[in-house]
């Protein structure tokens, strides 16, 4: 019997295993503080988490391991940005994973507090607790964004997930909790992110805040790298057997 066939179908089936791996992550497992000043670990960040337009009083601090957003009397939309240490852009059936903890035990409509995702310095989706709005996928936090999905409820503390996968053709963002799997959104292109950024608004806000912050990635390897893989293991094959 040849064997050479089924040895071959093996090594291809090998070579397009996808791989997956934690890219990004911050559990703010920090002494309490500023989170531009003791923000300085997790895995796969360029720099330190960045005071954005925050100020001495409206900032998000690490309290007791979680990033917290103060008001600080101020009605200003803060943000606070960390840049990944590699851009992530999707290739075709590449799954990327993010979650957080959101938590927000003030309730009240006008609080705004999620996270941002980044683009080469702009905002492609913020992902939270929308002013006036409720809690889902929006174009930003601010009044007047667009919402593309959002939570029947949400309590004060709220596990999300968001699941982004490309076709080749669309991308598709399902959004997800304990409780809820929304409808996906889609648009055309590959999805790309280069650093997240913590985003809240209310100038009482004391306790809202983030947490338990992680991106992670399934890789499928393109075809022309499967197929070299597979012709190589091929060549090695043929070479022993002369």
């Amino acid at each position: 019997m040849n064997k050479l066939p089924m040895t071959l179908t093996a090594l291809l089936s090998l070579s397009t295993i996808s791989h997956a791996a934690v890219v990004v992550s911050d559990n703010f497992s920090y002494s309490d503080g500023d989170v531009d000043t003791v923000g300085t670990g997790g895995t796969g960040w360029a720099e330190t988490w960045q005071n954005g337009n925050s100020n001495d009083t409206r900032r998000f601090i690490v309290s007791s391991g979680s990033a917290i957003f103060q008001g600080g009397g101020n009605s200003t939309t803060t943000e606070q940005t960390r840049a990944f240490t590699s851009a992530i852009t999707l290739g075709t059936n590449d799954t990327l994973t993010i979650n957080f903890t959101l938590i927000r035990p003030e309730t009240q409509s006008g609080r705004g507090i999620g996270i941002t995702l980044k683009d080469t310095g702009s905002t492609s989706f913020f992902i939270g607790k929308k002013i006036n709005g409720s809690v889902g996928l929006h174009d930003a936090i601010n009044i007047g964004a667009t919402s593309h999905s959002t939570f029947s409820s949400s309590p004060s503390s709220q596990d999300i997930t968001a699941t982004i996968t490309y076709d080749g053709a669309n991308t598709s963002i399902v959004m997800s909790d304990s409780n809820e799997t929304l409808s996906a959104h889609s648009f055309a292109g590959a999805f790309s992110i280069d650093g997240i950024g913590l985003n809240a608004y209310h100038a009482s806000t004391t306790t809202n805040g983030v947490d338990n912050l992680s991106v992670d990635l399934v890789a499928v390897p393109e075809p022309s790298v499967s197929a070299l893989l597979g012709l190589g293991g091929l060549a090695l094959i043929i070479r022993r057997r002369k």
